[in-house]
């Protein structure tokens, strides 16, 4: 099987991880982008590829491009990576000869507060003319139908970690001492501007006066002056994603939740049914997620393999509610599970996917 991804920006981390496990079922996948590459971006990646190539700045040029592309090395499947998505639209619109799979990591229409109207015509034509579609979860595929008419044929596939960052458990980082006090750790961006939901400050600001220690490992070099300047804050720098995890397994518990008193509520909806690559990062290191009944994906996921704790809300997590937890064993069940919550463990689900897609595609 021939797949082509198409990512009109830097690859993102999911888009390696299906790359690395589709190889090693013998699928060839070519990667056209934008912006960096996986090797410049992520330090590695690029060998999971039969090529990579950059995409045509003109959009009109990219899909002409895309399609002798497609024809010259026997594309079986495109598979888009959403966002932006005026080059899919486009793409659909051209009528090209090969099926496109639209995945859509992003709502980007319910995440940003001026979306548009071009914006929202190519994200609907993306969830609607696509020949077959992929959610992270299947509560966020229903909330997508609820503003568009999506394909029946879609595909739920969450946000797996990968087999090879999976440090062997010899590799883990011994826990820091609990009687250091109780360390958890939060990994992915952050902001400092207060309307979005990635602004963490007065949530850790409440957490540390509880007597916590934060360890934030971002996804950008940046100071972060307010997040530093906080007592009990430890600011970290940013670390290649096999490093990082290796790196994190010293904590204690891992921060699987967003700000949600000063955003709006679309946005809050919007990542209610989020399914997050840090929870799995925490779970690849063996540091049991915490996360609140509020994100009904991530909290059923987490209380149905018992990895994690679920807990009401913000006001519920004290030191008092953690001294409960028997924090070795249920380390210990985290890093059992581990290999089964992969993307290599469930790469045949989209291999099958494809193989219905172009089944049931009408391409002229």
């Amino acid at each position: 099987m021939n797949v082509l991804f198409v990512q009109d920006s830097s690859p993102c981390i999911r888009n390696i991880k299906y790359a690395e496990a589709l190889q090693q079922m013998g699928v060839n996948v070519h990667l056209l982008h934008r912006g960096k590459t996986p090797q410049e971006a992520y330090g590695f990646g690029n060998e999971f590829y039969q090529s990579i190539s950059r995409i045509a700045d003109n959009s009109t040029k990219a899909v002409e491009q895309i399609e002798r592309f497609c024809e010259s090395e026997a594309i079986d499947v495109l598979h888009y990576h959403n966002y932006p998505d005026k080059l899919c639209a486009k793409l659909l619109k051209s009528g090209i000869k090969v099926p496109v799979v639209y995945d859509q990591h992003d709502f980007m229409s319910q995440k940003m507060r001026n979306f548009g109207f071009i914006r929202s015509h190519y994200e609907k034509v993306c969830n609607e003319r696509n020949h077959g579609a992929i959610y992270i979860t299947e509560n966020y595929r229903d909330l997508v139908a609820t503003k568009y008419k999506i394909n029946p044929l879609n595909l739920v596939f969450p946000n797996y970690s990968s087999k090879s960052f999976l440090p062997r458990e010899d590799e883990l980082q011994n826990q820091i001492s609990t009687q250091n006090g109780i360390h958890l750790v939060y990994v992915g961006h952050i902001t400092q501007h207060k309307r979005l939901s990635r602004y963490m400050l007065d949530c850790f600001k409440m957490l540390t006066e509880r007597g916590f220690a934060i360890h934030i490992y971002p996804t950008r070099n940046k100071k972060y002056e307010k997040y530093a300047a906080v007592r009990g804050v430890v600011m970290h720098e940013k670390l290649p994603a096999k490093l990082l995890i290796r790196e994190i397994s010293q904590y204690h518990y891992g921060i699987a939740f967003l700000n949600s008193s000063s955003v709006s509520a679309k946005r809050k909806q919007e990542v209610k049914y989020g399914f997050w690559n840090k929870l799995l990062d925490y779970i690849a290191a063996g540091v049991p997620p915490i996360t609140f009944e509020y994100y009904t994906d991530m909290s059923k996921f987490i209380g149905d393999n018992k990895i994690g704790l679920v807990l009401p809300s913000i006001e519920d997590l004290t030191k008092e509610s953690l001294g409960k937890v028997d924090l070795s064993s249920l380390r210990k069940r985290i890093i059992d599970i581990r290999p089964q919550i992969t993307c290599e463990n469930h790469i045949c689900e989209l291999i099958e996917f494809y193989k219905k897609v172009m089944a049931s595609a009408h391409v002229s």
